[in-house]
């Protein structure tokens, strides 16, 4: 039985209602029946404010109410926004959330990266904003989480969106945003000038002005971090907050003289100095005794280690080996100088998951106590669709999960390209949120809910 393949032809809505689940299937692993379009376990929202009509998600984030907020970059006439949209727990459009379940930033000329949720009930959505043709700006704009309403940070702010205090003139990225207990947030991300690419984080008090005590630039709540006679460059494509208040920033970087990337992460402390790793603050690898000639993280992971004072963390990516990228997953140690060569893959310390057609892990997500889930846009039947698959602690492929060790999520609408933002799990569901080819150029934001903890061959359409 396939319940995710479904023919074309129908309209948006009856396409996404028509994989609904069968009652007498167990809930785990399926569409998670009762979420989404008549508990079909999927959903959509378009926005289509004018011009192009490519609405693409960033990132996700599930309240403690379970409700899933989506945030992406949507067209506006010639410009663009960020866009914020609210499915309430029963995975339907949210309507009291500003009116249609959607709403985008009055800040224009912005692509949204990231999106996290503070103690006090706003949505802080990173992004990078162009200034002009030769100056990008890290920025972060907030939003009510019930209202969806653009919120303004208090005086001396008095703006919804706020940018590190930085020299003008630079390419400054963000990839993303995490939020302390206390209310203070961190965008992490790039500052490239002239080419010197260095990893950066910024630090905002909980009322958006600049934590000037963080970070290394005197006057500045920003923090660059390279090694500059071990390094050429940095390029962050991912952070997370760690259970002790660090934060983790993953990526890639090139070693002086090198003519090949390396896997990179930094682990920063709550006064924004970056944490001495070893014999240096960045932790970089190749892959031992594979010649591969990248490595690329593009996301990561942390996961509490009751025996240490600092999280295990899991990142994922890829490592470019004869020119075509085959799908990473690496454990680093707590203590962040080395990889868990003595407990995790098929290779010390990491798994490589080779394609022919190649495969880039880009989002990662923990399952307590059962493993780790890697989300991927990869080809199926001729199309490209969202996949799902899941490794277990030590590593190693789940056979038990999905068909062939995985699933693949297929909106099945006319454009027939789905491709993933993100995985993520909350309470007894796996989130998959990214976007969807409706016609042309139109793309929808899409999210679809499966439960856990094991998939079904019989209930999803799985690896062939």
């Amino acid at each position: 039985m396939n319940i995710l393949r479904i023919a074309g032809g129908a309209t948006l809505a009856a396409l996404l209602c028509a994989g609904t689940a069968r009652a007498d299937l167990p809930a785990d692993g399926q569409p998670y029946s009762g979420w989404g379009i008549f508990g079909g376990g999927k959903n959509f929202i378009a926005f289509d404010l004018g011009g192009a009509l490519a609405d693409t998600a960033a990132g996700s984030v599930v309240g403690p109410d379970g409700s899933l907020y989506v945030a992406g970059t949507v067209q506006d006439s010639g410009t663009t926004r960020i866009g914020v949209a609210k499915f309430n727990a029963e995975g339907h459009v949210d309507l009291t959330f500003h009116f249609d379940g959607r709403n985008h930033s009055l800040e224009t000329d912005v692509i949204a990266t990231g999106v996290a949720l503070t103690p006090s009930g706003h949505l802080l959505v990173s992004g990078i904003k162009k200034v002009s043709n030769t100056d990008y700006d890290m920025i972060v704009c907030r939003f009510h989480s019930d209202s969806g309403a653009n919120i303004n940070f208090p005086a001396p702010v008095n703006d919804s969106c706020v940018r590190p205090q930085w020299l003008p003139g630079t390419w400054d990225q963000s990839v993303g945003v995490v939020v302390h207990p206390d209310g203070k947030f961190v965008v992490g991300g790039t500052i490239d000038m002239a080419n010197d690419g260095y990893a950066a984080f910024a630090q905002f008090l909980a009322n958006g002005q600049p934590d000037t005590s963080y970070g290394n630039i005197q006057g500045s709540n920003v923090a660059l971090v390279r090694s500059q006679n071990i390094f050429e460059r940095h390029t962050l494509r991912a952070i997370t907050r760690t259970s002790n208040g660090k934060v983790v920033g993953v990526g890639t970087t090139r070693i002086v003289g090198s003519n090949s990337d390396t896997g990179l992460m930094i682990r920063m402390l709550a006064d924004g100095t970056p944490e001495n790793l070893f014999s240096q603050v960045e932790f970089t690898f190749g892959l031992d005794d594979i010649p591969e000639t990248a490595v690329d993280l593009m996301s990561v992971v942390t996961a509490k280690n009751p025996a240490a004072a600092d999280d295990d963390i899991y990142v994922s990516g890829y490592a470019t080996i004869g020119g075509t990228p085959q799908g990473l997953v690496a454990k680093i140690i707590h203590q962040g100088w080395s990889l868990a060569t003595a407990d995790f893959g098929i290779h010390p310390g990491f798994t490589l998951f080779p394609l022919d057609t190649g495969l880039r892990f880009q989002s990662i997500a923990y399952q307590p106590g059962v493993g780790l889930l890697l989300g991927s846009t990869r080809p199926h039947n001729n199309n490209l669709d969202m996949a799902v698959q899941r490794v277990n602690l030590y590593g190693l492929p789940d056979p038990l999960f999905g068909n062939g060790g995985g699933y693949f999520v297929d909106f099945s609408l006319p454009g027939k390209i789905d491709i993933l933002a993100q995985v993520s799990v909350h309470g007894d569901g796996i989130y998959v949120v990214g976007h969807s080819l409706n016609a042309n150029s139109d793309y929808n934001f899409t999210v679809a809910k499966h439960g856990l903890d094991r998939i079904f061959a019989d209930g999803v359409e799985g690896f062939d």
